[in-house]
């Protein structure tokens, strides 16, 4: 059910980024901080294409 649900997630998605954690009781805090702030700088970097983007087209529409 788990792989039908991350494909479905990911059609969802589309190259907006998103991130699955899958955790158990192996699961280090480490592992998971080291994903975290992974996945926060590719928010970060999306935020920042979005605005250049968004820049780009308000100068030329002026």
């Amino acid at each position: 059910a788990d792989s039908f649900i991350e494909h479905f997630y990911k059609h969802i998605m589309g190259d907006d980024p998103y991130l699955i954690l899958e955790l158990d009781e192996h699961s280090a805090v480490a592992g998971v901080m080291t994903r975290l702030e992974a996945y926060k700088n590719v928010i970060e970097n999306s935020m920042q294409k979005l605005r250049r983007d968004a820049e780009r087209k308000v100068g030329l529409a002026n």
